[in-house]
């Protein structure tokens, strides 16, 4: 039986070239275009390497500071009486903001109210975005470095193709030690070979190379080299500032806690004394918390909490999708309904020798099907040729797009879907039609 629908399903594609043309291009290109979608959203947001802890991770990394005063508004109303101008005045007393300062968290802020949280299995402080130049055969190199805590390793599992990360004695003593992108190596060294022992020179210093890393495909990560941040002087900052250069991960015991733990954090800012700074007396966390989503969501919606940001992003990527979608499907299903109506003849005659409703909705949903997967396979070729391009190019500059096997997968769920929704309509509606009302077309 398949194989029959098969053998008809490539008959009448053929009988048909000009309608096969025109679905095959709206399909693979509504499909490619998904695909290159599908590809961009995987990388920022799914959990491949570094980011296989990626449900379970929480950030936040900027503080506001305001000084508040009172502010009083004073309301004069006049009026006649007898003949006599008459005063009487009101004032309200509200607040208003007159100093506002936003800003990156203090190291020492962060460890002395954010350790050990109840809901956290484990927190990294790293500093990001240093850059430095260092010079190659007269060329110049920029080196933008992150410094970090050995927890940053555990939180975060970057792919280590040679060497291993800086541990806690490391860290503790000070030690001149990175870890590379494979990327950098081939700018600094000419190669990503044996790359473990030997130096680079990064801020007029000799640094020993103890890792090296895959680039990292996200946004989220456009480092070239990670150190501890105990090299840096007085690397946490002073006991009372609560500003500085640091960013902050959480990860939460499990993938429930995830809103425990932001409510957690974000709990904290009630805890914290105000009295040492100076020249504010109203502090917030800037963005609250946010998982990576909402952080992602945070950087394109200007909106100041990442969960509503979340929220909007969400709705407007599965509006986009739908929209995207539907629009093709739409048409094609129009095109399935002329090219059907064309072979009511055809239906009659099988109904004739008792072919049920469910038999004939099935052949055509299945010949719909393999339509389908054809402009698939052709809109996956376009979408591996878009990726290309857009790498190529450097169009998205920090991010690389990929084709991998769970792209492959979501792609083809997608194309099933597509298939099955657009066969499914004019394929029920001609299930239900007459013997009698089939026959009386000639074509077959």
């Amino acid at each position: 039986m398949f194989k029959n629908y098969l053998l008809l399903a490539w008959r009448v594609l053929g009988r048909k070239k000009f309608f096969t043309f025109i679905s095959l291009f709206g399909i693979s290109f509504t499909l490619g275009i998904l695909m290159v979608i599908i590809s961009f959203l995987q990388t920022e947001l799914g959990t491949d390497q570094p980011w296989t802890n990626r449900n379970r991770m929480v950030m936040f990394g900027m503080i506001e500071m305001r000084n508040v005063v009172p502010d009083t508004t004073f309301l004069i109303d006049s009026t006649l009486v007898d003949g006599v101008m008459a005063y009487d005045t009101t004032k309200s007393v509200g607040e208003t903001s007159n100093s506002t300062t936003i800003s990156s968290l203090g190291g020492r802020f962060l460890e002395n109210h954010f350790r050990d949280l109840k809901y956290a299995e484990n927190e990294t402080f790293y500093i990001p975005g240093v850059s430095y130049n260092a010079y190659v055969n007269d060329s110049k190199i920029v080196l933008d470095c992150y410094y970090t805590d050995p927890n940053y390793w555990e939180i975060l599992d970057f792919n280590f193709i040679e060497g291993r990360p800086y541990d806690q004695d490391m860290f503790d003593r000070a030690e001149q030690v990175v870890v590379i992108t494979d990327k950098i190596a081939n700018e600094y060294f000419g190669t990503d070979e044996d790359i473990v022992g030997r130096e680079i020179k990064m801020d007029g210093k000799n640094h020993k190379v103890i890792g090296l890393i895959k680039k990292p495909l996200s946004s989220l990560l456009n480092g070239d080299v990670w150190a501890p941040t105990t090299l840096l002087a007085n690397y946490l900052g002073d006991i009372d500032r609560y500003t500085g250069g640091y960013r902050s991960y959480f990860l939460a015991r499990s993938k429930s806690d995830v809103t425990k733990l932001q409510a957690e954090i974000e709990a904290k800012e009630d805890e914290i004394p105000l009295d040492i700074i100076e020249d504010y007396n109203q502090m917030f966390l800037e963005d609250k918390t946010g998982n990576m989503f909402q952080a992602f969501a945070r950087n394109l919606i200007p909106f100041n909490e990442p969960r509503r940001a979340g929220r909007a992003l969400s709705i407007i990527l599965i509006g986009f999708i739908t929209l995207f979608v539907l629009l093709p499907t739409l048409n094609l299903i129009n095109l399935n309904v002329s090219r059907i109506m064309e072979r009511s003849s055809e239906i009659g005659v099988r109904k004739a020798f008792g072919a049920s409703k469910g038999n004939i909705l099935g052949q055509f949903i299945f010949e719909n099907v393999i339509l389908t997967i054809i402009g698939g396979f052709i809109g996956l070729g376009l979408a591996s040729l878009l990726i290309y391009f857009i790498n190529s190019a450097n169009l998205l500059e920090f991010l690389k797009l990929t084709v991998n096997y769970k792209f492959f997968i979501i792609s083809f769920i997608i194309v099933i879907l597509f298939g099955i929704i657009s066969g499914f309509l004019p394929a029920y509606r001609m299930s239900k039609i007459h013997i009698v009302n089939a026959l009386k077309s000639n074509k077959l």
